[in-house]
C-alpha cells in the first residue's frame, strides 16, 4: 500500500508527531496509524477492516488489538460505521507524487 500521498503531511504535522510519541505506541501501532491516515486521505478509511489483515498478515483479532491500543492513545475512536481518526491532518489532500492518487 503506497503511502507517498500522506507521509509528508503526517511527518510535517507537529501535533501528529507529538501524539505518535505516546509511549503506549510501538512501531507497529505507528505503521498502522500511518496506514489509516493514508486510507483517509485516499477516501478509503472505511476499508480498514478488509485491508489491515492483509497489510499486517494477521487475523482480525490481532488487528483489533492494535486498533484498541491506538484508540487508548486517543488517536482514533470507534463509531457506529467503523472508525474515525480523532485528529484531521491540516493538509487533507493526497499528493500525487507516485501517481497512485491521480
Amino acid at each position: 500500500m503506497c503511502k507517498d500521498g500522506s507521509c509528508e503531511p503526517i511527518l510535517n504535522d507537529e501535533t501528529v508527531q507529538a501524539m505518535m510519541a505516546n509511549p503506549i505506541l510501538d512501531i507497529i501501532h505507528k505503521q498502522v496509524l500511518m496506514t489509516l491516515y493514508s486510507l483517509e486521505v485516499s477516501g478509503r478509511l472505511n476499508d480498514y477492516r478488509e485491508l489491515l489483515p492483509v497489510y499486517l498478515g494477521a487475523k482480525w483479532p490481532e488487528c483489533k488489538a492494535i486498533l484498541e491500543a491506538i484508540e487508548k492513545a486517543g488517536l482514533l475512536k470507534r463509531t457506529e460505521t467503523g472508525i474515525e481518526l480523532t485528529y484531521k491532518l491540516k493538509s487533507g489532500h493526497a499528493l500525487d507524487s507516485c501517481g497512485c492518487f491521480a
